[in-house]
This record gives structure tokens, sequence and C-alpha cells, in this order.
């Protein structure tokens, strides 16, 4: 092993962004002398159990930054990425610096992996389009929000220069867009890796129904997702949808089922969270996918469906339009176009041979192999001290 490789995820828990962190733990452990640098008290075998089998191999070392332990699910993300960023600035070994956290200052230079802007999140929303969506959720604790957000950059003693001497990747061509626009530097996308197999299904045995994948929450929006069903099914198209995925608002799950678009026919069902080998079962099974939220940083549930052999149906904004190519067939911008686009595609057999087609072709850029053969590609052009690390 010529050197070490830090990998720097201040709050651990069991999102995409973890999964992408453990990839890239799994990616350089073999090659490289890896420890994780996490505030989180990381239960490996609940790791194993999202992440599969030896997600985090034996020799990886876990560093606590000041001794300091915390559940998963501890608030204040913000406040802990910036003492990480105190933490490596006072790093004393000799180990290349990556962050899978976001854009950080690490205190001279180093990698990091962005899924998006999170240090400039509020002008990446409104570069996005999406400052109203979020803007309408906030609450009176924003108030305090420019204490707190002084106090955390105290704390770090944050030099956005250290930011732009990074070299940067992101998650979609998308992301680096705005990721460019705000910082003016360049990036390199590395599209975040699909976990798991899926079963091989036939086309004709799949159910010619719906699945919806992802946190069950508001910011989903998967309200559109059912109008936009239902107005198929005023079509003429029996189609059902599965939404699966960890409830985080209960009460979201009683307004969704309480829809007047549900009518008395039970063609919606809440599967929650089901452990992934149920999920790849009910994915593989279905013949059609459908995501509702605009400007999707990435979609790692839209790349799911497209690797399990599904067609989704998305919204056209964000890095999950680049995971189904840019095909105008797949993409809607107010519900009146996804009934259009739907209901379109479900009459022509011919189309829908031709996008499955197009989408079958796509499915390699979504493994975990070509995810972490480009993450060992990238430390290795920086460990050998390569100028064009960032060139696309």
């Amino acid at each position: 092993m010529s050197r070490g490789v830090a990998i720097v995820r201040p709050v651990f828990g069991y999102s995409g962004g973890d999964a992408v962190a453990v990839s890239i733990v799994s990616a350089l452990a073999p090659h490289y002398d890896v420890e994780l640098i996490t505030f989180s008290d990381v239960d490996i075998g609940r790791v194993e159990r999202f992440f599969g089998s030896d997600a985090i191999p034996s020799g990886v070392r876990i560093r606590h930054p000041w001794n300091v332990r915390l559940p998963s699910s501890f608030p204040m993300r913000q406040l802990f990425v910036h003492a990480a960023m105190r933490y490596c600035k006072r790093y004393t070994g000799d180990a290349l610096l990556f962050s899978t956290a976001g854009e950080m200052d690490l205190g001279g230079w180093g990698i990091q992996y962005v899924h998006f802007p999170f240090l400039k999140k509020s002008q990446a929303h409104k570069i996005a389009g999406v400052s109203e969506l979020v803007n309408r959720t906030r609450g009176p604790k924003d108030s305090l929000r420019p204490l707190y957000d002084a106090l955390c950059k105290r704390i770090s003693g944050l030099d956005p220069a250290n930011i732009r001497r990074n070299i940067t990747l992101v998650n979609s061509d998308w992301t680096g867009r705005i990721v460019q626009q705000l910082y003016g530097i360049r990036t390199r996308t590395v599209y975040p890796p699909v976990q798991g197999t899926f079963p091989s299904v036939a086309w004709e045995d799949k159910e010619p129904g719906f699945v919806c994948v992802g946190r069950v929450t508001r910011n989903k929006r998967i309200e559109t997702a059912i109008r936009i069903l239902a107005g198929v099914r005023q079509a003429g198209f029996e189609v059902h949808l599965h939404i699966i995925g960890p409830i985080i608002d209960p009460q979201y799950v009683e307004d969704l089922l309480a829809m007047p678009e549900l009518g008395r026919e039970n063609w919606v069902s809440v599967e929650g969270n089901t452990d992934r080998g149920g999920l790849e079962e009910i994915v593989a099974s279905h013949r059609y996918g459908i995501h509702a939220k605009p400007a999707e940083h990435f979609g790692i549930s839209v790349a799911e469906m497209v690797r399990a052999g599904c067609i989704p149906f998305v919204p056209s904004s964000g890095g999950q339009v680049e995971i189904v190519s840019g095909r105008e067939d797949l993409l809607f911008s107010t519900e009146a176009e996804g009934i259009s686009k739907v209901t379109r595609l479900l009459s022509s057999t011919t189309l829908e041979n031709d996008v499955r087609r197009a989408l079958e072709q796509t499915k390699s850029r979504f493994t975990a192999e070509r995810f972490q053969e480009e993450i060992r590609q990238v430390v290795h052009e920086v460990m050998l001290g390569r100028g064009d690390v960032q060139k696309n």
C-alpha cells in the first residue's frame, strides 16, 4: 500500500449518501490503508444489514474525532460537518482526505464528493429553481439560522479557497453545473452505485403496475405520482402503485391514503421500509416506476428502477433526467403532461419496446463495480499527482 486514504463522513447514517461512502470504503480498502473519520457510533452489524456483508472491511479503522461518538440519528448535521473540517485541518496522519459529505475545507486539498452543495444550499436551491418548495416548509426556528451558520463557520474557520483546491466529484452533470456556478471549479461526474442484484424477470411476467421508491416524506411529492396514475386509470388503464421506503412522516401516509383520487378501489399500497431483498423483488416484478420530486440531485431510486428493468417516469429537472438519458417520452413537468406521457407509452407496444431497449443500454452506468473502478482511478490519478483528474 503506497499511502492511506481517510474517508470523511461526519455523520454516518443509512441514506443514499452513506451508501456511496460505504462503496468508496469498499473500493479503496483492498488497495490502500483506509480509515473512516466520523462522529457517529457506527454499528457494523447494522451497516452490513443495510449495505451488504463486509460493507466496511475488517481492516478499516474508524476514527472518532476527539473521541466523540453520536447516534446516527443525531440532529445538527451542519455543526458536525464544520467540526469535522476543524479536525481535518489539524489531521496529522499521512493520508489523502476524501470527503463524502459534500464540499469541505480540508485545510489544504483533497477529494470531495458532492451530492448537492451543502454549504451554499440556499443559493443552490435558487439556481435549481426550487427555492419556493424549500422555503414553504420552514418554521420559526429558521429565524435563528444566521446565528447558527455564524457559529458553525467560527468552529471550522471556513476558507472557501480551500474548497476550490479540492478535486471535486459530483453525482450528476446537473449537480456539477450548480457546483461550477457557485464555486467556479471544474467537476467530474461519477454516478452513484445501485447496490444489490435485482432478479431477472421476463417483461411478460412482470405486473403492469408501478413502483415508487424512496423515503416516504412530503418533499418526495408522492401525491403528484398518485394523481398522475389516477388520471391514467381514468383513461382506461388499470394500473396500481406500490409505495416502498422508510416512513418518515406517518401523517403523510394517512393523507395519501385519504386522497379522493384513490376512490373506493384498493390500487395503492404502502409497503413501507422493506429489507433489501424484498425491495429488489417488488421492483423487479413490475414494469413501470414513477418518481415525482423535481430537481432531484441524482435519484438513486430511479437508477434502481432502471437496473431492475422498469421503465421510470420522472420530472424534467435534476440529475434523474440523466438516468433516463433525457428521453422526452419519460419526462414530465406537470401532472397533465405526466398523464399524457404514461398513457402514450402504455398505448404503444412499439414505443414501449424502443424505450426498454434504450434503458437496457444504460444499466451498466449504475453498477457498484463501475462506480468503484472510477473511484479507484481518481484516487490513483491523485496519488500520481496528475493535474487532469477533473477533466471529463
